[in-house]
């Protein structure tokens, strides 16, 4: 067929645009097959991942997991019935020791260096607790070895602020009667002769035991028996100059005296026994009596009191030095502290 240029022009470009549009529906259609398979492939992803999230919380590993701790929460007390003062299970564990005829006793131990002001908080938590009603008060200088066997000059050279000076063993057995109910005969010590004297102070038993000394932390035996231990911890110039000031004025001592002791005996033991056994402590106290310590400290052990015996009564006598007085038993001659504190 003969067609004119015309023609022949028209219908190559008629062909030419089927031939177009095929191509675009066929690239089109691929792409669009793409895509939908992309969209597919991500939902079977995204519910793969979901089915495994599912199966890992719903898996019986951590069902078992779960069910053990609600067994757990199921199992604890409710908080009505736990004791919220916590020294009320070592009392309790100390208790378990002795027989039937042993009474609930709180034991409070107060350490620190010499000139640290313990005595001093020792005394206003003895008034705060109702006095001799309550506590039981004794004193670790009470328990000095006798050396009535020695020489003056032997006695004078004895290292006291050594653990080994004291009859640790001692205390450790009249705690452990007090606690059992029964009354004990703590020894009085003259510090003028270095020596016991052939008199005893009976104490008996009260709902509170409470030891002060510098060393009563440092002998494992002892400081297992002790509910609550507190520690006064004051800095050593400022017990250096309570102790010159003490001595001098009170046991007729030079500041070279003084001065002298301190350095050859003092010092060293703190460093080497006291200060190490702040560690045990589950108090510690800045700088002496402290009104805001004294009041956590008292009011705590009022809750565990409480918690012992129910309604306990507490004599309102503010702290000073005659209360200190009164309670001090024994041969005090040229020394200050208290020899036996009941």
């Amino acid at each position: 067929m003969n067609l004119s240029p015309s023609a022949s022009s028209a219908l190559i470009g008629s062909v030419t645009g089927i031939v177009a549009v095929l191509l675009l529906n066929a690239i089109s259609g691929q792409y669009f097959a793409k895509i939908s398979h992309g969209k597919r492939g991500g939902e079977t992803a995204q519910n793969n991942l979901t089915s495994t999230t599912l199966s890992k919380v719903n898996s019986p590993i951590r069902a078992t997991k779960k069910s053990e701790s609600e067994k757990q929460l199921a199992e604890i007390e409710p908080m009505e019935t736990i004791s919220m003062t916590p020294i009320l299970n070592t009392i309790k564990r100390h208790s378990q020791s002795f027989d039937e005829s042993g009474i609930p006793t709180l034991v409070v131990g107060i350490a620190g260096g010499s000139g640290s002001g313990k005595t001093t908080l020792a005394d206003a938590i003895f008034s705060a607790l109702g006095r001799e009603e309550n506590v039981t008060f004794i004193s670790h200088d009470s328990y000095y070895k006798d050396l009535s066997s020695w020489t003056m000059a032997q006695r004078e050279a004895q290292n006291f602020d050594h653990p080994n000076s004291l009859d640790t063993d001692l205390l450790v057995e009249h705690v452990k009667k007090l606690r059992k109910g029964e009354s004990a005969d703590i020894p009085i010590y003259d510090f003028s002769t270095h020596s016991r004297t052939k008199n005893t102070t009976t104490v008996i038993p009260r709902k509170v035991i409470l030891v002060e000394g510098i060393l009563i932390f440092t002998e494992p035996a002892l400081s297992d028996l002790l509910d609550v231990k507190i520690f006064v911890d004051t800095e050593s110039d400022v017990r250096l100059m309570r102790r010159i000031q003490r001595d001098c004025q009170e046991r007729g001592r030079s500041i070279e005296q003084v001065l002298q002791q301190y350095t050859k005996t003092v010092r060293p033991m703190h460093i080497e026994f006291v200060e190490p056994s702040k560690r045990k402590a589950d108090i510690i106290v800045p700088v002496g009596i402290n009104s805001v310590a004294l009041s956590l400290i008292t009011d705590h052990l009022k809750v565990a009191l409480d918690d012992l015996y129910g309604g306990v009564r507490y004599i309102k006598t503010p702290f000073d030095e005659k209360n200190k007085q009164e309670r001090v038993i024994g041969v005090n001659s040229g020394r200050s502290s208290p020899i036996n504190l009941f």
